[in-house]
């Protein structure tokens, strides 16, 4: 999980699931890793989100202004 989310953070654009299942493997579910980072960023000022066939890290929208 933890080189999952660090290719996502360090990605400048959305980063995809092929991406992703090169990083951990193709018999990974990378929806469960993706719901596990998720959960773990619920108290953060940033979330993961879905955008352009991929993933990306964003600041949250109460903290944007």
């Amino acid at each position: 999980m933890a080189r999952v989310e660090a290719v996502i953070f360090a990605a400048n654009e959305p980063v995809t699931r092929s991406v992703l299942a090169r990083v951990v493997g193709k018999n990974c579910n990378i929806e469960l890793i993706i719901d596990d980072i998720r959960a773990e960023l619920a108290g953060r000022p940033y979330e993961l989100v879905a955008v352009a066939g991929g993933w990306q890290h964003r600041t949250k929208k109460v903290f944007g202004d």
